[in-house]
């Protein structure tokens, strides 16, 4: 099965670095990685490069020409991934090292999602 992962990121310097390393740093490592930014203003994009580049990752990083949106973002980002399961994620989110294996455990019915 393979498992990609779409964030979407608008402005979000001040976040970056911890949610990449969240996402990097997963216990169940991810297929695939599609980063699009929706023309920031900030330090946002110098920032993914640099991250992607440090970590010698082979992440996707695409750099909208015109603002599209946070659902015109996804949807982009969503067009290029390839994978069986999709997750999406926004530029603030702080990642659990085990969520993905929480979370594929879950699809898979040998969890139960929690109440």
């Amino acid at each position: 099965m393979k498992i990609s992962l779409v964030m979407a990121t608008y402005n979000g310097a001040k976040y970056l670095n911890e949610q990449l390393d969240s996402i990097k740093n997963q216990t169940l490592k991810l297929d695939e990685v599609i980063i699009v930014d929706d023309v920031s203003t900030d330090d946002t994009s110098y920032l993914v490069e640099k991250y992607i580049s440090n970590h010698q990752l082979n992440w996707m990083f695409i750099k909208n020409e015109k603002n599209l949106g946070y659902k015109g973002n996804f949807k982009k980002g969503l067009a290029h991934a390839r994978g069986d399961v999709i997750f999406l994620c926004d530029q603030d989110d702080i990642w659990k090292e085990n969520k993905l294996v929480k979370a594929l455990d879950i699809l898979e019915g040998e969890e139960k999602i929690p109440s």
